[in-house]
């Protein structure tokens, strides 16, 4: 019987793109190997994964407790989620779990190595989460994206890998006219990702009162949340922009972007340093401030401009988008310095390692 390899993503673009590309991989690479992919009941909803042709497991998991009472219940949640995601295992009975990073994938993995599957989790950040950590503490062979990652988990269980990037991000043509841009304008990408960020929203709309329409125009990816709000304050403002909620074309808006602003999670920038797309990095401040890392090693690289979002201004944002855009054919031939991409199928040869260890 063929091997078979489940893939747990999380519930962001962050995290479920990666395994989508990690899963295109083997199966381009490893044909015999079957590949499934768990999350979450709304990623599984996803049209995505159907036109991937991907068989998708919806699982259980529970994320950090907050209050008095749910933290109570906590302990007996999680054994009993773990014995709900080992019951799915037996079921599907995959030969290697993989996981993509989030509390979603923690239990899938953790249970995985507790009825005594193999396993591996790939750890995106340049410091690495607490699951993950504790995972790699207790064995779990762990890919890491950023080279830097190797001085905080067990040496002998990581390999660098970088980060997969789905297959659309390479070869792919886009032009300004496919999207009713003007071509003599530099474009500016303003990215919060999957599910938007409400700060960098109002920053770029904030933005567009103070830069030279003749010159600049953007296409702004809002999250769902704040789209009409968005939309309506370019159309009042009388700024050309195109302005969506999220998009699967997202690789061809990289193609003909001068300058990205965007938070600063590894897979948004996996993806820009594929594209080789200079960007202005705003790191999500909160949490356990992982995304400050990431951008700070983009920075040393010379491939972005940082500011935290305690300096983020309109002005200093202006001055910071004018600096980089007359920069920018300088600032792409740095990217040959940077290797947090996965190019190779280095990740997926990880994975198959362990199959045949």
């Amino acid at each position: 019987m063929n091997p078979c390899i489940l893939i747990v993503v999380g519930s962001t673009g962050g995290h479920y793109f990666p395994g989508l590309a990690l899963a295109e991989t083997i199966r381009e690479k490893y044909p015999e190997i079957k590949v499934k992919v768990a999350g979450e009941s709304k990623v599984g909803n996803l049209g995505i994964w159907h036109e991937k042709g991907l068989d998708f497991l919806k699982i259980p998991a529970i994320g950090l407790p907050r209050g008095i009472l749910k933290k109570i219940a906590f302990p007996g949640l999680f054994f009993l989620t773990i014995i709900r995601t080992m019951k799915v295992l037996k079921g599907e009975r995959p030969d290697l779990v993989v996981g993509m990073g989030s509390y979603v994938a923690f239990f899938s993995v953790l249970a995985g190595r507790l009825s005594g599957r193999k396993t591996v989790v790939h750890e995106q950040n340049a410091v690495p989460g607490r699951a993950n950590w504790l995972l790699n503490a207790i064995g779990v062979p762990t890919a890491v994206t950023f080279p830097e990652t190797r001085w905080y988990l067990r040496k002998k269980l990581i390999r660098i890998t970088g980060m997969p990037v789905r297959r659309e991000f390479f070869g792919v043509a886009a032009s300004h006219e496919m999207f009713g841009l003007d071509p003599k304008k530099k474009t500016i990408l303003i990215l919060g990702g999957s599910q938007g960020a409400h700060f960098l929203n109002l920053l770029a709309v904030q933005l567009a009162r103070l830069i030279d329409q003749s010159t600049f125009q953007f296409i702004h990816l809002t999250g769902k949340n704040d789209f009409a709000f968005v939309r309506d304050a370019y159309a009042a403002a009388g700024f050309p922009a195109l302005v969506k909620d999220f998009s699967f074309e997202v690789q061809a808006f990289f193609s003909i972007a001068t300058v990205a602003v965007a938070r600063a999670g590894a897979g948004t920038i996996a993806e820009l340093v594929a594209k080789r797309v200079p960007s202005i990095l705003i790191p999500y401040p909160y949490g356990r401030n992982h995304q400050r890392y990431n951008a700070l090693y983009c920075e040393k690289k010379g491939i972005c401009k940082v500011i935290f979002q305690e300096q983020a201004t309109p002005d200093v944002l202006l001055r910071t988008i004018t600096e980089l855009s007359g920069e920018a054919d300088t600032i792409k031939k740095l990217f040959d310095n940077i290797s947090i991409v996965d190019t190779s199928g280095a990740l997926a040869r990880f994975c198959l390692e362990q199959i045949y260890d």
